[in-house]
């Protein structure tokens, strides 16, 4: 049996509206919800099962680290720029950036929930892990540290 989504699209689209446009030509509308600009992300983010980031390419993610700072489960796509939180952040999921791959992952990650399979434990460590990561004070250490000359202590 196929497994009964709902997809939140969270954030601005460009004016024509493409992915409206893909979500209705892909006959899947009903199961999409454009919420648009919002300064609530994290109440969307708290009310999500996965957050999912299919990008096929990635700067540096923002909207993944805020996903991270909550605790949610997270599927990213094994790109440049979203690789990057492997490191810091073990218990990510990643797959490859081909709609295959993103669909079984999915279908794999919604058969352990089932299951009773909790996600892995360090995503509930993710939270305190942003505020070590992201934290403004360590990012205002890393600039002065590679202004002064010195070697950065913060990568």
């Amino acid at each position: 049996p196929r497994i009964r989504l709902q997809y939140l699209h969270v954030g601005l689209e460009e004016p024509d509206a493409p992915e409206q446009q893909l979500a209705t030509t892909l006959g899947i509308r009903d199961q999409v919800r454009f919420v648009g600009k919002t300064s609530r992300v994290i109440d969307y983010l708290h009310a999500c099962d996965l957050f999912v980031m299919p990008s096929l390419h990635e700067g540096f993610g923002l909207a993944a680290a805020e996903a991270l700072a909550t605790g949610t489960q997270c599927l990213f796509t094994d790109v440049e720029g979203l690789r990057d939180f492997r490191q810091s952040f073990p218990g990510i999921q990643y797959c490859a950036p081909t709609p295959a791959s993103l669909a079984h992952s999915i279908e794999q990650l919604h058969q352990r929930s089932r299951h009773g399979d909790a996600p892995a434990a360090p995503v509930a460590a993710h939270l305190e892990r942003a505020r070590q990561v992201f934290h403004p004070r360590r990012g205002v250490e890393a600039y002065l540290d590679l202004y002064r000359g010195g070697p950065c202590k913060h990568t």
